[in-house]
């Protein structure tokens, strides 16, 4: 199974703040990966290529991951 990043996590990655990314979201800027009930919380699970490709429509160069 591929590792998966939150929207925190992928928002670091990208370089910039949480509510910035979820705005790019909101506004059409970019295609978010899709939304996953855990319990009673909606979550979304970015993988390096939701990453990558957020990057590319932002104009952004992603932080390398280890």
């Amino acid at each position: 199974m591929h590792r998966t990043y939150s929207t925190a996590e992928a928002a670091e990655m990208l370089k910039m703040a949480r509510p910035n990314l979820q705005r790019a979201i909101r506004q059409d800027r970019i295609k978010p990966p899709r939304v996953v009930r855990e319990g009673h919380y909606l979550v979304r699970h970015w993988t390096l290529t939701d990453i990558r490709r957020a990057a590319k429509a932002l104009g952004r160069k992603p932080k390398r991951t280890a």
